[in-house]
């Protein structure tokens, strides 16, 4: 089974749900959307590269999502990281598909920015 996945570097204006709950209007003005340093797509679910000062845990994030098809994404950091250890690479944060009430062998859009990456 495949799983489909585009990535867009822009927010569209769409009314996303979390976890099958849908937003309003004001809500949706106040996402804001996580950065990620890269994702995986496998078989399983989907894995967010996102930056860490060394406490970034699942917990602090949340993934808000649109009813429509192809199903889309966003990753939402609700708690700010104050840990200051040196991780250029960040930390993990791993969904399954079951988690994000995704059938497998659907089509899903990730539509978090990507950030910039600093080549030494």
């Amino acid at each position: 089974m495949r799983i489909a996945l585009m990535i867009f570097c822009a927010l569209p204006a769409l009314a996303f749900a979390q976890l099958g709950k849908p937003l309003s209007t004001t809500d949706l003005l106040a996402v804001k959307p996580t950065e990620i340093l890269g994702l995986v797509v496998d078989r399983d679910g989907v894995t967010f590269q996102v930056s860490s000062g060394g406490c970034t845990t699942k917990a602090d994030f949340e993934v808000k999502q649109t009813q429509s098809q192809p199903t889309k994404l966003l990753l939402v950091r609700n708690k700010f990281d104050m840990c200051d250890q040196d991780l250029p690479y960040g930390t993990t944060i791993n969904y399954t598909w079951a988690e994000l009430n995704i059938p497998r062998a659907s089509r899903a859009i990730v539509t978090n920015p990507i950030s910039e990456v600093y080549i030494d």
